[in-house]
């Protein structure tokens, strides 16, 4: 039972941790056929309805203020409605503040490629 001298039995807990080598990717990631201006323009016109997300490949989000949209219409003039509309006018300018950014999930379409 012999022990290799150079490795100790027991790791010190005051030795900084070992940190992996990063992995670099070997070849480029294919690039969308998404164009983020699309997409902003599409958000400044049309990004109460979700076709932003949608264009972008983010069925689940652009559904959902599709859905809200509709129920907004259905809520008109009440209190609901209202609600409706100033949480979907918030998170379509926080989805335009973030494509113009570059921040977030929309530096990639809905299939994780590099947007245009």
């Amino acid at each position: 039972m012999s022990h290799r001298h150079d490795e100790p039995l027991l790791a010190n807990p005051f030795d900084p941790p070992s940190i992996p080598a990063a992995v670099v990717p070997t070849e480029t990631p294919e690039r969308s056929s998404r164009s983020r201006m699309v997409a902003v323009i599409l958000g400044i016109f049309l990004g109460v309805l979700g076709a932003h997300n949608l264009y972008l490949g983010y069925r689940r989000n652009g559904v959902a203020q599709l859905l809200l949209w509709g129920a907004t219409l259905l809520f008109e003039g009440t209190t609901l409605g209202t609600l409706g509309v100033l949480v979907l006018i918030g998170w379509v300018l926080a989805d335009l503040a973030r494509l113009v950014l570059r921040s977030g999930k929309f530096l990639l379409d809905g299939h994780g490629r590099p947007l245009r």
